[in-house]
């Protein structure tokens, strides 16, 4: 998994590429995303559109992701989920947990409003 992270705005846009797996990428997540946290907590972007893979230890891992970036008093937003992705959230019936937008993270970041 490698993790690209831009901050810009009044967020911090992390861009995924490879397999969120046990074994593979749920560390590099996690350490992102409190890196990102701890200098940027009011929106955390995880740019997915390059995820190729995500087992049951990657869909927990965004799990704890979602629920330390709330605890630090920030916003999490699922982007450009492939579709593999988004049907095994909806097959977990995780959904509607997440901000999930297929908008351009770029946009979102910059965005104060609720993303649509």
């Amino acid at each position: 998994m490698q993790i690209t992270a831009r901050t810009n705005g009044n967020g911090t846009v992390l861009e995924l590429n490879g397999n969120l797996v046990l074994g593979g990428g749920l560390t590099e997540l996690r350490d992102a995303v409190r890196n990102a946290t701890s200098s940027h907590p009011e929106k955390i972007i995880l740019n997915l559109a390059r995820v190729t893979y995500v087992d049951s230890c990657g869909i927990g891992e965004l799990v704890n992701t979602f629920k330390h970036v709330k605890e630090q008093g920030g916003r999490l937003v699922l982007t450009k989920l492939p579709e593999r992705v988004r049907i095994l959230l909806d097959a977990a019936k995780l959904t509607p947990i997440f901000d999930v937008s297929d908008s351009n993270p770029a946009k979102i970041v910059l965005s104060k409003r609720q993303v649509p």
